[in-house]
């Protein structure tokens, strides 16, 4: 069972068809991702990849306001 504010970030990973809808879940969704794998990482004593998981959350972010220009 999950508790229930990380239940609530999951809901939040759900988008209908609007663009901008699905690019918010999508950094919801990365969001949850990086919060739950930091945790397994501490658990199996790895270290969570911050340097890369950074530069993919730019890399996405720069390509959303590319679009957003459009």
């Amino acid at each position: 069972m999950l508790p229930p504010e990380r239940y609530r970030l999951l809901e939040k990973t759900y988008a209908g068809a609007n663009i901008a809808e699905n690019w918010t879940t999508l950094f919801d969704t990365i969001a949850l991702f990086r919060d739950v794998a930091n945790e397994v990482a501490e658990a199996l004593a790895f270290r969570y990849p911050v340097v890369l998981d950074g530069r993919v959350t730019d890399y996405l972010r720069r390509i959303n306001a590319e679009g957003e220009q459009s």
